[in-house]
């Protein structure tokens, strides 16, 4: 059954990471034509950008339904996650700044990794972070998604013995 929901999100994460992204290059297209600027989508960098967003939403989705598989409960799964993300993770890189101890390790952290995908960061720019190559955040990123499914299928399966 794990495995399936890992199959199945596959195409639907793949629809809303399209979507997004032309949602995204629409606004970006706006804002360029209004600031006079070309929009350089014959560039391969742009392009190139454009699908790792893709690819990073997706996996984004992955790594969603393995820790949904790990932690059970809806609430407490959204609540882990959007706490973690939004507050812990950006914490932990922004002190990666002025301690540079943590700047590598930083990089291995799951929004971290998916920045490194899009080819970017607010906390690369501005020093706090380093990045990994792109291929090194989808790696990172996936791993995520496999701990987080076996931790699932452990729990799952101890609770479906008892």
């Amino acid at each position: 059954i794990i495995l399936g929901k890992f199959i199945a999100i596959i195409p639907f994460a793949l629809l809303y990471a399209v979507a997004s992204v032309l949602t995204g290059l629409a606004i970006g297209a706006l804002a360029f034509a209004i600031a006079g600027e070309p929009l350089m989508l014959g560039d391969a960098e742009v392009l190139t950008s454009l699908g790792m967003g893709v690819l990073a939403l997706t996996t984004w989705a992955i790594v969603g339904v393995g820790f949904g598989t790990a932690v059970t409960n809806q609430v407490a799964a959204v609540v882990i996650l959007l706490a973690f993300t939004q507050f812990v993770e950006p914490i932990l890189r922004f002190a990666g700044g002025f301690v540079p101890s943590l700047t590598s390790y930083a990089a291995y952290l799951p929004g971290a990794a998916g920045e490194a995908m899009a080819g970017t960061s607010f906390y690369a720019v501005a020093g706090a972070s380093d990045l990994l190559a792109p291929w090194g955040g989808f790696g990172v990123l996936l791993a995520y998604a496999a701990i987080t499914a076996v931790i699932g299928w452990l729990t799952t399966f101890r609770k479906d013995l008892t």
